[in-house]
């Protein structure tokens, strides 16, 4: 195993939370012991064996695993781009923000699983 830079975002009660890429070049974010981290000398980063990596805390909701998969359909963003009036090459290339905000309504289960799933969460904290 080697080692990575991994950026540290904080250090809390004796835990570090590092940030780092992952083999498919992916951000993952653990939380290591502060005792197992060296930072470099800005602090900013440390050098941390892949090893130490692999034993870590995973930092944030797995969306992948809790969502599973979300399709969008080429009709359903169709039907939003045709209602937003985008019907051209020419009206994707004038109106970008329209385009944008029709996908997004095309998206709009996507938004709301993942509040449903944010809610369960906040839920099983109270």
């Amino acid at each position: 195993m080697s080692d990575k830079t991994a950026r540290i975002v904080f250090s809390k009660n004796r835990a570090v939370l590092l940030e780092y890429l992952d083999d498919a070049n992916k951000p993952v974010r653990v939380s290591i012991p502060e005792n197992m981290v060296q930072p470099s000398s800005d602090g900013k980063t440390a050098i941390v064996s892949e090893e130490i990596l692999s034993m870590g805390v995973p930092y944030g909701v797995q969306f992948a695993e809790e969502i599973g998969n979300v399709t969008i359909s080429g009709k359903s963003i169709e039907d939003s781009l045709h209602a937003s009036g985008i019907w051209t090459c020419d009206d994707v290339i004038h109106n970008p923000q329209d385009v944008n905000s029709a996908v997004m309504a095309a998206a709009s289960h996507v938004f709301s699983t993942i509040n449903v799933l944010v809610r369960a969460y906040f839920s099983k904290e109270a």
